[in-house]
């Protein structure tokens, strides 16, 4: 779940910092020097526009897909780590793999 929400903090900040830009575009830069404020407005419509598509690629990832390979990580670890033993290994990976198809 923590990397879930590590995974979304860098697109918000994308969206945030592009919003910060089109506002201070339109209200200061614009009014004053024409052409910089067009160029401050693209640019700030362009991070949020890749703030936004980051965001929807992350939320519409296959939970499946994350949930198996997880799971499988963790059961490798707890095998590595001596805590199941390799049987118990064998019996869960073919488990969970069963599972995904």
């Amino acid at each position: 779940m923590n990397q879930e929400r590590s995974s979304q903090v860098k697109p918000l900040i994308m969206v945030l910092a592009g919003m910060f830009l089109n506002i201070i575009g339109f209200l200061a830069v614009l009014p004053e020097h024409g052409f910089l404020g067009v160029v401050i407005v693209a640019a700030g419509g362009a991070l949020m526009g890749m703030g936004v598509v980051t965001l929807l690629h992350e939320t519409h990832r296959s939970p499946v897909k994350g949930a198996v390979e997880d799971r499988l990580r963790t059961l490798k670890r707890l095998y590595d780590e001596e805590l199941i033993t390799e049987e118990e290994y064998a019996d869960k990976r073919k488990d969970i793999l069963a599972e995904k198809w």
